[in-house]
């Protein structure tokens, strides 16, 4: 099944595909190389070509050229624009440097600590053009400000707490932080828009004035991509059914509206069909602008664009090609672009629509009758192999995948097809009299029904499969190669690749298997420390129970995205809360925002703040519809038992110090909460002694003196924070394997029963 009419161009933007990805981690030398292994390469087909001047020799370099070529393009588009990283490594030495620069988004702000991206023009009055994540204690900074800060600077964790925060920032370009101080504002960013800007404005404004926040935001997403404006709830909702792909511009919106319009084009009667395409190509290029030039939707835009273009000369169009030629001008331009996950699912996406069309046309599907059944059978197919080619991508980011995908993708989103065909008609007849009123009307309700079915079917249980053995795992990837092989395969070899898709199904069923039954039939528990956050989980009969000990500001947001995407869990059945501190809600906030909670424990407000904190917490709780309880000294929950004690006799504890005792499958789990020695020698004495897992929080026993504490029952002894000080003197343990020191980890243990 050879679908490549232009061969020696896909494969050569294949080439450069992959070459621009790898070369990020390749160092100058090497990029070299290859440079000079390519134009080798290239070199000697021509000069065999004018030596032997055989047709077939200019035919090899008609088909393989372009891949030597373009790798070559790879490597000096990465020396030029993946060098900066490089030259700025020298700055990362924990000294402050003087830095200038402008602020070009607000990533994420509070009344505590902000998170901007930053685009720096100087450092230290050396002239330098990097971006860089700027952290700042507070808030008072604009989009478009230019700044002058003392700033230290060091590299984007890797692995922080579960995720890869150095993947999340480097499709913008940031590959390190800056913690600012000291900052001057020398110039007030413009704040006005931009001529496209406007135009989203003024387009979007039609839908706030005639609909509710939610329905009206759901259609500026739609039609003008303007996602951040919906609602959290409704993302993580939509991401539980597997129609998320719905909210961000794709492929789909964008044939929706070429075709709407060149619908109603063909009513022009004066207009042929080349200056229909130059319409429509034009459209495209004023809307992908618009919606704010978006990896995905620029993507989709491109490959239009390309469509028609070919479609002008009279040529077959071939749309893998043009798809790869697409995402290639895109990385050329903008070389970061290659690590976006948006436009990797929008790349995968397509190419598994286009495959699965090639595919169903050369089978003998293509001769179900009548028209009906066969649609609902081309429309199955479709599905399973977009699933098929973003599995990888979607498991390696989100770390898990709604076992309701293939049946939402035939049921909602002809939905969502529906109210971005309608979007454009309810601008087009905004403020007609009577006409306005009734489509409004009908756009409202369309989309409020659509919205409740999905956060009804997303509260359901056990919906999402997530990544957790190493056969499903496995089985994902032989899903997508096998795809890849029935891309390539010939007629002869077709279904051989269809066995082997067969087989690598089975693959990921039984991963899928493994892991359910793995977390139904075993304990886990998952102690975390971030930024001076504690927290501890308890995995039982694939219920999750989160004891939330502490919360900081700076452990609110890479905190929540990190305890989610570690567990791989889209659903919280009980959450403790221990106490009140002035990120509590913010952190429950955003955990409610990213997973599915059943149960809230709180406990009884002390004081005005925490009342006012407690009442936060409430209005969270009920907008979720989340049962709330009141928080016992002892809890019971499942054959899990939880005895709390609040040690309010310390005076070195600016907060009440919680310590808990978890008893479980006849394991006793302690954890020493933040406070002094007076906490240690009460619990040691009491119940350390026969503790199976022992964990002192981020502020835990710190003085200099030396105590001497037998556990000979503890598997494992963690130590947080400053707790790490006291680890370091003699805590005696049945062996020295036991004891943990780290800081913003996730530590597992598997517990072993007893009975």
């Amino acid at each position: 099944m050879d679908i490549f009419r232009h061969r020696g161009v896909a494969l050569g933007c294949g080439a450069f595909l992959v070459s621009l990805y790898t070369s990020y981690y390749l160092d100058n030398l090497t990029k070299t190389l290859i440079v000079a292994l390519s134009l080798s390469v290239f070199l000697l087909l021509v000069v065999s070509y004018l030596i032997f001047k055989k047709k077939s020799m200019l035919d090899k370099i008609i088909k393989y050229a372009p891949i030597f070529v373009l790798v070559l393009i790879s490597m000096l588009i990465s020396t030029f624009s993946f060098g900066v990283s490089q030259r700025t490594e020298k700055y990362i030495d924990n000294t402050s440097h003087e830095i200038v620069g402008e602020i070009k988004d607000i990533h994420y702000e509070s009344e505590y600590e902000s998170l901007y991206i930053l685009k720096i023009e100087k450092i230290d009055n050396e002239r330098e053009s990097v971006k860089a994540l700027f952290t700042l204690e507070g808030n008072g900074l604009n989009v478009g400000d230019k700044i002058k800060a003392s700033a230290a600077f060091t590299p984007i964790e890797k692995s922080s707490i579960g995720y890869n925060q150095e993947k999340i920032y480097l499709e913008k370009g940031i590959t390190f932080n800056s913690h600012a101080e000291n900052v001057e504002i020398l110039k007030t960013g413009n704040r006005n828009l931009t001529f496209l800007q406007r135009i989203n404005y003024k387009l979007s404004q039609p839908f706030y004035k005639n609909m509710g926040k939610e329905e009206a935001s759901l259609y500026s997403a739609l039609l003008l991509g303007n996602a951040k404006e919906l609602d959290d709830a409704l993302k993580r909702d939509c991401q539980r059914v597997g129609v998320s792909h719905a909210l961000s511009l794709s492929g789909m919106h964008i044939t929706i509206l070429a075709t709407l319009v060149g619908f109603l084009l063909r009513f022009v009667p004066f207009l042929r069909r080349i200056s229909r395409s130059l319409i429509i190509i034009l459209l495209i290029v004023l809307f992908v602008g618009i919606t704010g030039f978006s990896p995905s939707a620029t993507r989709a835009g491109l490959m239009m664009i390309l469509y028609y273009l070919i479609k002008m000369t009279g040529e077959e169009t071939d749309n893998i090609t043009a798809l790869l030629l697409s995402v290639t001008i895109i990385c050329a331009f903008s070389p970061y672009s290659i690590f976006s996950v948006s436009l990797s699912l929008s790349f995968l996406a397509m190419l598994g629509c286009l495959v699965s069309v090639r595919f169903f046309y050369k089978s003998r599907l293509r001769k179900i009758r009548p028209r009906f059944f066969k649609f609902i059978v081309f429309s199955i197919v479709t599905t399973l192999f977009v699933i098929g080619f973003t599995l990888p991508v979607v498991f390696n980011v989100f770390g898990s995948f709604s076992i309701l995908t293939p049946l939402s993708n035939l049921i909602i989103i002809p939905f969502f097809t529906v109210l971005i065909y309608l979007a454009p008609f309810l601008l087009l007849f905004s403020g007609v009299p009577y006409a306005s009123d009734f489509l409004f009307f009908i756009g409202e309700r369309l989309a409020s029904w659509l919205m409740l079915v999905i956060k009804w079917v997303a509260s359901l249980e056990n919906i999402m499969l997530h990544t957790y053995s190493v056969v499903q795992v496995i089985g994902t990837v032989a899903i997508f190669v096998s795809l890849l092989v029935l891309i390539a395969s010939r007629k002869k070899q077709f279904k051989k690749a269809l066995v082997l898709l067969g087989v690598s199904v089975i693959i990921f069923a039984s991963g899928a298997v493994i892991n359910y039954t793995d977390r139904m039939t075993n304990v886990y528990v998952t102690t975390y420390n971030y930024k001076s956050s504690d927290f501890v989980a308890i995995e039982k009969e694939n219920d999750l129970t989160l004891i939330d000990v502490s919360t900081t500001t700076q452990g609110v947001r890479e905190g929540t995205l990190g305890l989610v995407k570690h567990l791989h869990y889209s659903e919280i059945e009980n959450y403790i809360i221990c106490d009140y501190s002035r990120a509590t809600d913010m952190y429950f906030k955003m955990v409610a925002a990213n997973t599915r909670v059943r149960n809230l424990y709180l406990p009884k407000p002390l004081d005005d703040d925490e009342n006012n904190t407690h009442k936060r917490i409430l209005k969270v709780a009920e907008k979720e519809g989340i049962k709330v309880y009141e928080r016992p000294s002892v809890l019971e929950l499942d054959k899990i038992r939880i005895e709390f004690s609040e040690n309010d006799y310390i005076e070195r504890s600016s907060r009440r110090c919680i310590s808990f005792d978890i008893s479980i499958n006849n394991t006793n789990i302690l954890y020493l909460g933040s406070g002094s020695y007076e906490v240690f020698d009460y619990f040691t004495r009491k119940k350390a002694y026969l503790a199976d897992l022992v964990i002192f929080g981020a502020y835990g026993p710190t003085y200099n003196k030396t105590y001497y504490y037998e556990m000979p029952y503890a598997e494992k002894i963690v130590f947080y924070g400053q707790a790490n000080d006291f680890a370091s003197q003699a805590l005696m343990s049945k062996n020295e394997e036991a004891i943990i020191k780290t800081e913003e980890l996730p530590i597992r243990f598997k517990l072993k029963s007893k009975s």
